[in-house]
C-alpha cells in the first residue's frame, strides 16, 4: 500500500506541473460529482471485485459523464483475471496462478491451502475503492 501511494504521489506531482487540477477519489464517493470532472485515471480501485453488483453499473454510468483513461473495456478485460493467462502466453512473465473458478463456500485460505499443496502460487479471483485520479 505504501508503494501505491507513493506512485499515486508521482502522478498527482507530474499531472499538477502540468497545470491540472487533480484529485484522488473512491469510486464510491457519494459526495462527488463525477460529471463535474474532465477526466478519471484509475489506479488501485482494490474493492470492485468484492461490489461487483455496484461497481459495474457505476463504471457503465461514469463512462458516460466523462473520459475514462482506462476505458470501461479495458477495465472489463482486467476484472476477469483469465487475462492473465492470455497475457502470459504471448511472452509476459506472470506469477504461477491458480484460477478459482466458482466461489465456494469454505473460507478461501481453506481452499488457497488445498490448491497451494507445495508450490507458492497467486490466487486470482475470476470476477474483479480507492485510487482513481481525476482531472
Amino acid at each position: 500500500c505504501k508503494q501505491v501511494h507513493h506512485e499515486d504521489g508521482l502522478v498527482l506531482d507530474a499531472l499538477t506541473k502540468q497545470g491540472l487540477r487533480v484529485a484522488r477519489k473512491a469510486w464510491d464517493d457519494p459526495d462527488f460529482d463525477w460529471q463535474q470532472t474532465r477526466s478519471l485515471l484509475f489506479r488501485t480501485t482494490w474493492d470492485y471485485f468484492d461490489r461487483y453488483a455496484e461497481f459495474r453499473p457505476w463504471l457503465s454510468k461514469v463512462a458516460k459523464q466523462t473520459t475514462l483513461f482506462n476505458s470501461a473495456a479495458l477495465i472489463d478485460w482486467n476484472i476477469d483475471k483469465h487475462y492473465l493467462r492470455f497475457i502470459a502466453e504471448k511472452g509476459i512473465n506472470v506469477v504461477k496462478t491458480h484460477y478459482i473458478e466458482r466461489v465456494i463456500s469454505a473460507p478461501w485460505h481453506n481452499a488457497w491451502l488445498r490448491m497451494a499443496g507445495k508450490t507458492p502460487f497467486s490466487s486470482r479471483l475470476c470476477q474483479d475503492r480507492h485510487g482513481i485520479l481525476t482531472v
